[in-house]
């Protein structure tokens, strides 16, 4: 096990992670290099496409929607203003977005759906982005609140409420998000799970709320490996894992998290689709179940030291 510190040039956000699987290697976004500051003026336009590099963007007013198209850009959304949707266009790299509440945030895909059939293009991946201390509220029909697919995206110390996913991270068609991190953030859904992790290579889930009354609180899928959740709370669902059709999980580690189980899925897993798994260390309280996991599973399992007691009311959420 090791203890992977921030790397120099990285966000002042980056923080340790605690103890990893020693072979997990993730990176943390680098930071922007910014030569100015600038100040979004009021224009009373519903869309605003930021395109300059190399700036400080202060929000010091409302706007509807906000497109960042430019790579080393740092968003600096002043206390109690509000951004209706805020979006990361493909190609765009180091994008720093603090503070803020927001109706939904998109890192895009590197995708061209016009003329169909979707192309995916590697090459415009975004990459080096950083969440910090954003709230969105998400709570239209069908809404996710935080949706991304990039190459080290980390969110951390955020609060998210959601219609459906509060955190929906990669589902890019043959590409792959890469060093993915949420820590320290309050998630809850509405009428879906609360993180679905689809296509990733190592994402890192850590001292986290996640809250689903009616589903997985997390959701492992896709072709995804070196997938941690560890120390985080769950409250309503578990976990489901490598339950898709096409799903193809090499490794994922579910431990040292606590379970308040009142949601009618603890554990979903599918062996056939999961080739490494390690569930060990964790706390369940539940009426409902008396193991974490009590159905099939493989040689390259690791289940243990897992405990289940009497359901208890979760404390307040962060």
């Amino acid at each position: 096990m090791i203890r992977p510190e921030p790397p120099e040039g990285s966000g002042p956000a980056a923080r340790e992670l605690g103890v990893l699987p020693a072979e997990l290697h993730v990176r943390w976004p680098l930071r922007p290099r910014v030569r100015e500051e600038v100040t979004l003026a009021p224009s009373g336009d519903d869309l605003v496409v930021w395109d300059t590099p190399l700036t400080r963007l202060r929000v010091r007013d409302e706007v509807e929607r906000l497109v960042i198209s430019a790579s080393d850009v740092e968003v600096d959304v002043d206390e109690g203003m509000y951004v209706g949707a805020l979006e990361v266009a493909p190609g765009s790299q180091r994008v720093w977005i603090r503070g803020g509440r927001y109706g939904e945030i998109v890192v895009a895909a590197p995708e061209e759906l016009s003329p169909p059939p979707p192309e995916w293009r590697a090459p415009d991946m975004v990459e080096d982005v950083l969440i910090e201390g954003a709230t969105v509220d998400a709570l239209r029909p069908e809404q996710i609140g935080l949706r991304f697919t990039g190459r080290r995206v980390a969110v951390v110390s955020s609060r998210v409420d959601a219609q459906m996913a509060a955190v929906w991270i990669g589902d890019a068609g043959p590409v792959a998000s890469e060093d993915v991190i949420v820590a320290g953030c309050s998630l809850r859904s509405v009428d879906d799970s609360t993180l679905v992790v689809v296509g990733a290579e190592r994402a890192v889930i850590v001292e986290s709320w996640l809250e689903s009354p009616v589903s997985a609180a997390l959701r492992i899928h896709g072709e995804s490996a070196g997938v941690v959740a560890t120390r985080n709370t769950l409250v309503g669902g578990g976990a489901q894992i490598g339950t898709d059709a096409r799903d193809a999980v090499v490794d994922a580690w579910f431990w040292a998290n606590t379970v308040y189980h009142s949601a009618h899925t603890l554990m979903n897993l599918a062996p056939y689709r999961i080739h490494r798994l390690v569930l060990t260390d964790n706390r369940v309280y539940s009426d409902a179940a008396t193991a974490l996991w009590g159905g099939e599973s493989r040689p390259s399992w690791v289940i243990a030291n897992n405990r289940v007691r009497p359901h208890r009311p979760p404390p307040a959420r962060p």
